[in-house]
């Protein structure tokens, strides 16, 4: 909706459907999808970055997790956006920002950006993270949040030179775009993301489920204050899943769609 001109999605060891709902957009030529099943000594999430920028055809490239949501403050697209830098920015360092439960305990039926709207205040530091869009031909690995440059410098959404410190960190400044992370959602989703384990760790790694303390969801649970700058999408993104719930024959959710 956004501009992206083509998104490759990885699975990993899918359990619930999303794999089979995925191969179905993909026939359907609405994404790419990439079975990534977990192997020995090898983090799924770094092995499937590195194949992903090998197999990138485009200018650049930008790795999201599935709670991850580019949003964007004044440009109407990704293109539109990415117009704005010079020739010599290599990347473009974007700041979280957390979202909280808002008190919600179960998994709900509506989409996850109607759900969820009361966030971190724009100075708390957990929205320091960074998440990167790197031009592909001058950096030469990428992981989950950074990429390692060759030529060229990392800019900030406003084009001045990222001073990012421990390489990931930036002050948040949301006027021109922002990464809305929807961490853990509801207590629930919470639990079941915890049960999967850290996708940054090898499957037989002996911390990859105890990897998050019990703290983290009571320490990423804000709800200090409202953000609904998305929900300016919400009209357009409900035709285009009912355009894409028609194309595939299927609900959302991945159920079969009957009519009549």
């Amino acid at each position: 909706m956004i501009g992206f001109d083509h998104i490759r999605v990885y699975s990993n060891d899918c359990s619930d459907g999303t794999d089979m709902l995925l191969d179905k957009m993909q026939t359907a030529e609405l994404i790419e999808h990439v079975s990534w099943p977990g192997v020995a000594g090898v983090s799924p999430q770094l092995s499937a970055y590195a194949d992903a920028l090998q197999a990138c055809d485009t200018e650049w490239l930008m790795p999201l997790d599935v709670d991850e949501f580019l949003n964007l403050a004044t440009h109407r697209t990704v293109g539109e956006f990415l117009a704005t830098f010079p020739d010599d920015a290599s990347g473009i360092a974007i700041c979280w920002r957390i979202f909280g439960s808002g008190g919600q305990l179960w998994r709900g039926p509506q989409r996850v950006t109607d759900r969820f709207t009361w966030a971190a205040p724009v100075d708390h530091y957990l929205n320091r993270r960074i998440k990167s869009i790197s031009r592909v031909g001058a950096v030469e690995n990428i992981n989950a949040h950074v990429s390692t440059p060759t030529k060229g410098v990392f800019v900030l959404p406003t084009g001045e030179p990222a001073k990012l410190h421990r390489e990931s960190f930036a002050r948040p400044r949301y006027e021109v775009a922002q990464i809305n992370h929807y961490c853990v959602k509801s207590r629930a989703e919470y639990e079941e993301k915890r049960q999967r384990g850290c996708v940054n760790m090898p499957p037989e790694h002996p911390n990859r489920i105890s990897f998050r303390p019990p703290t983290f969801f009571d320490e990423h649970d804000r709800n200090e204050e409202r953000d609904r700058s998305i929900l300016r999408h919400r009209d357009a993104l409900g035709r285009e899943m009912r355009k894409i719930e028609e194309a595939l024959g299927v609900w959302a959710d991945g159920t079969e769609r009957k009519v009549g």
